[in-house]
């Protein structure tokens, strides 16, 4: 019914600047319903029986707001589909927080592919599916995506696979943009993109940018004006020589083994015999905005030492029962050191520090120095081993600009990766 609702509200605007060219009142009433509403999950229906349900243009509605599928259809081996638009509704899911349906979806749309297509956002099974339907036509679709799609990984994992497989290319893209919720009161913000694609593109593909709309030759899957080229993951430098970036202590402690400034104070008031474990500890927010925070760092503690502070034990005590009720078996394991951070990677000497996520108004990411007294969390990429000449590459203009364009993003803000802009930068 929402469906059918807001198709009368578009040919309702559409009938008015009608009438306003030709200067005369076009009859909307009585309403009357030219669409084909099929209610249900778009990724376990077979696209192609759409064409024989009616000969008028059906609606594909699927779970899920604000996004697209349309493609129009010539005639494929002389036989003229009934349809010319296909229009769904895909959810904007992040490949994190896809739940268990939607990740058995994704395992009966890629089935049989050798991608890790589990790593990728929820609406990457729409392309496979539109690519599916069009192979030998020349049929055009579009798809308002999640902008991570473009970004990072993703990149790689779904687009390499869909060009070498099914050769789909861009025919027109609109770069990331902010998509506001049109109510007042709800503030929603999701960073989309448009990708218009097929199989048989345009000599000339249009490229709507910032700044405008560009006519350019080509546009790659990072929605650059570029050639097409694919910078994958990579679990080393691809230049020798060069040391390896690692991402800090992850703490798995539920908060327990962290500290604000406050909450430490009040802790050695109950337990002043912590003082000695109690580290300074920085996440991504504390290292850019120089906040203080702290944590109990209890890896040198002998069991004596840590059984003579019943506050701390109350505090590993919570860890414990916080790693035995996850659902992971890896984070259940991690329960029989719960006075431990759940993955430890301290440098035993200065490392260079630089934030996983960072805002896109900044030109440089913030970059720095810390000593080993600091704890990094698991929010901060650290380099244990670095020189100042690495130092001196990574904050430079030329890092930036490999930065900001191989980066995957958090919304708009930078999002940097170890395995993709790091290990692929030419040093």
């Amino acid at each position: 019914t929402v469906a059918k609702t807001a198709l009368w509200i578009a040919e309702s605007q559409v009938n008015s600047l009608v009438n306003a060219i030709l200067q005369e009142k076009r009859a909307f009433l009585p309403l009357k319903t030219s669409a084909n509403i099929v209610e249900g999950n778009a990724l376990r229906l077979d696209w192609a029986t759409l064409q024989d349900l009616t000969p008028r243009p059906p609606l594909l509605a699927g779970e899920g707001e604000l996004s697209l599928f349309e493609g129009f259809y010539t005639k494929v081996d002389g036989t003229a589909h009934k349809y010319d638009y296909i229009m769904g509704n895909p959810p904007f899911v992040g490949s994190k927080y896809s739940s268990e349906s939607q990740k058995a979806d994704m395992d009966f749309v890629f089935k049989g592919a050798t991608i890790k297509y589990r790593a990728l956002d929820y609406v990457s099974c729409w392309y496979k599916m539109a690519l599916d339907l069009i192979k030998g036509t020349s049929a055009k679709c579009a798809l308002v995506s999640t902008n991570s799609i473009t970004q990072g990984e993703q990149v790689a994992a779904i687009f390499k696979y869909l060009h070498e497989h099914w050769k789909i290319e861009i025919d027109f893209a609109y770069q990331s943009f902010v998509w506001d919720s049109e109510l007042k009161d709800l503030m929603a913000h999701v960073h989309c993109v448009v990708i218009g694609f097929s199989t048989n593109p345009p000599k000339l593909r249009k490229l709507y940018t910032p700044e405008g709309l560009k006519l350019v030759e080509n546009i790659n899957f990072y929605l650059k004006p570029a050639p097409n080229f694919f910078i994958e993951a990579h679990k080393e430098p691809i230049c020798k020589d060069v040391p390896m970036m690692i991402t800090g202590n992850m703490p798995q402690d539920d908060g327990n083994l962290i500290l604000s400034s406050e909450g430490r104070k009040e802790f050695l008031k109950r337990e002043p015999k912590a003082q000695k474990f109690i580290r300074r500890f920085m996440g991504a927010e504390e290292f850019i905005n120089k906040l203080p925070r702290y944590c109990l760092w209890l890896v040198d503690a002998t069991p004596e030492e840590l059984h003579k502070m019943p506050a701390v034990m109350e505090k590993i005590k919570a860890v414990k029962e916080f790693r035995l009720a996850s659902t992971r078996g890896a984070t259940r394991k991690l329960a029989e050191t719960s006075w431990l951070f759940g993955e430890i990677r301290q440098p035993t000497g200065n490392f260079i520090v630089i934030p996983k996520t960072s805002s896109e108004n900044r030109f440089y990411i913030p970059i720095d120095w810390l000593d080993a007294s600091i704890i990094p969390g698991d929010a901060l990429r650290i380099i244990p081993d670095a020189t100042l000449y690495h130092f001196g590459v990574l904050t430079s203009r030329v890092h930036m600009a490999w930065m900001r364009a191989t980066a995957g993003r958090l919304k708009s803000d930078y999002r940097y990766s170890n395995t993709v802009v790091y290990n692929n930068f030419v040093w």
